[in-house]
């Protein structure tokens, strides 16, 4: 199985929905995810590849609703066109995208979605 097929759990933000720690705790559960957890490959414009070797996330916002947890989230993180057959070296750019963090209160599981407006 791949890492988006396991259910992705984050104990610790679950643990600290009600701490001045949760943003910093559920940036730091994000950042330990297996590579290819967030959905980023849908964010791509120019490249067809995601590097998740150097991301960065930000919290943008947080509610409760019944039964979990939501979050606004922005990732930066590189795209890599790896280009045709024509001989040309693979490029990278930077990426931008949101996406919404959903965590079951009962659970801690956690589901993602792209945010498109």
């Amino acid at each position: 199985m791949s890492a988006v097929d396991q259910p992705v759990l984050l104990p610790g933000s679950l643990a600290a929905r009600d701490s001045d720690r949760f943003a910093e705790i559920l940036k730091a559960e994000l950042l330990e995810l297996e590579p290819g957890t967030l959905p980023l490959h849908q964010c791509l414009v120019h490249g067809n590849q995601v590097d998740e070797s150097d991301i960065a996330i930000s919290i943008l916002k947080t509610t409760r609703e019944p039964g979990s947890l939501a979050a606004r989230i922005g990732v930066m993180f590189s795209e890599i066109d790896a280009g045709g057959s024509c001989g040309f070296e693979p490029a990278a750019g930077n990426a931008y995208c949101e996406i919404r963090v959903i965590i079951e209160l009962d659970t801690a599981r956690a589901t993602f979605a792209v945010v498109q407006d």
